[in-house]
Order: structure tokens, then sequence, then C-alpha cells
């Protein structure tokens, strides 16, 4: 055991990561999901078997993941996923709208 209470090791975890463990774990899936989206021979298109693959309880559950997470769902996201410049289209996001770092 760390010896730090759960929400101590949160707090941790969201000052070094970013966010929180949670939202990590999500972000992590969906990395799984394009991972295993690029390897035609295990993929292949069946969805079900992606989500049961990657974690999620059913593709309805993963549908919802990766529409929350990316703003589109996975038809749509893994449509591009042969390519590391389609898939950069799906997650853009403005440079200057939160300065870095916080002040």
């Amino acid at each position: 055991m760390s010896g730090l209470s759960s929400r101590q090791l949160q707090r941790r975890f969201s000052a070094a990561v970013g966010y929180g463990p949670k939202t990590f774990y999500r972000i992590f899936r969906l990395q799984r999901v394009l991972a295993l989206a690029r390897k035609p021979q295990l993929f292949d298109g069946n969805l079900p078997l992606l989500a049961l693959e990657t974690g999620y309880a059913d593709q309805a559950h993963m549908t919802r993941e990766l529409q929350r997470l990316a703003g589109r769902p996975p038809t749509a996201l893994l449509s591009k996923v042969d390519t590391t410049l389609g898939m950069s289209d799906f997650f853009k996001t403005v440079a200057d709208a939160i300065p870095y770092p916080p002040t």
C-alpha cells in the first residue's frame, strides 16, 4: 500500500497526468480500440468483437464512450483509423483557448 487515502491518490494522479484515473482509463481504452482497429486481421469490421477485446461491456457501451470522447460514432472514427493524419482531424483543438501553463 502507498499509505495514501484514495482521495489523495486521485489528487496526485490528477496533478501528474492532468486528469483523473477514470478519465485516464477511458482514454487508454479508446487508444486500445484504435490500435486494434489498425490490425485488420484481428478486427475486420466486427464491432462487437472489438468492444469485447478492449474491455467494454458490449458494443453499445463502446459506442457511447467513443461518442463522448471523440465526438464521433465508431464507424466514423474507425473509417479514418488507417492514417494518422486522418485521425488527427477528429482531435483538433484550439491552441490559444486555454493558456498553458495555467496562470
